[in-house]
């Protein structure tokens, strides 16, 4: 449509040209008739051209308000998404929030576990030698490695390899000395 109106202009422009420079040629021959007409088609010719002007102002008005709505839809689309987005985001930081506290919890009760356990060693006979102690953080990254990766890639916790990774219950169960029933 544009384009249309853009060809319609410059055709009056070039239709008001022509009889602009036949009016010069009507007067010079005298022709008092031919040069009302050629006037008069003059002013026809720019008129047609301004208002072919007018209607493409209007025309490209509209077309940039259409594509100003179709901006401002593609952005309240997109800050609809982002919003649910960021809901997701924060539900999962609260699952995570949760676990970390389940964990945390776990670890401390492991931890006065092994205490515990090192302490009725030594009263059985038995010493450790601080294995059961010093031994829960390998075992932890381990663990942690083994059953979540992606938090351990997150939390910077250094790399163990695939073949000392192992679940916690397994670990523990490695730094347990040997019971014996003797006497």
């Amino acid at each position: 449509m544009l384009q249309r109106l853009l060809e319609r202009r410059a055709d009056a422009e070039a239709r008001y040209s022509r009889a602009d420079a036949s009016v010069a040629g009507a007067i010079i021959d005298g022709d008092s008739d031919r040069v009302r007409e050629l006037r008069r088609e003059r002013r026809d010719a720019a008129e047609e051209a301004d208002d072919l002007g007018e209607a493409l102002r209007l025309a490209e008005d509209r077309e940039a308000e259409r594509r100003r709505a179709q901006e401002a839809d593609r952005l309240r689309s997109a800050r609809a998404e982002a919003r649910s987005a960021a809901s997701t985001f924060v539900s999962a930081g609260r699952s995570v929030d949760a676990a970390l506290e389940t964990l945390d919890g776990a670890v401390a009760r492991m931890e006065e576990a092994g205490h515990s356990l090192s302490v009725r060693l030594s009263a059985a006979g038995h010493s450790d030698n601080g294995r059961i102690v010093r031994g829960l953080h390998p075992a932890l990254r381990w663990a942690l490695w083994y059953g979540a990766p992606a938090a351990a890639r997150m939390c910077d916790v250094p790399r163990s390899l695939a073949t000392c990774r192992r679940p916690m219950a397994e670990a523990a169960g490695r730094l347990v000395p040997h019971i014996s029933e003797e006497d």
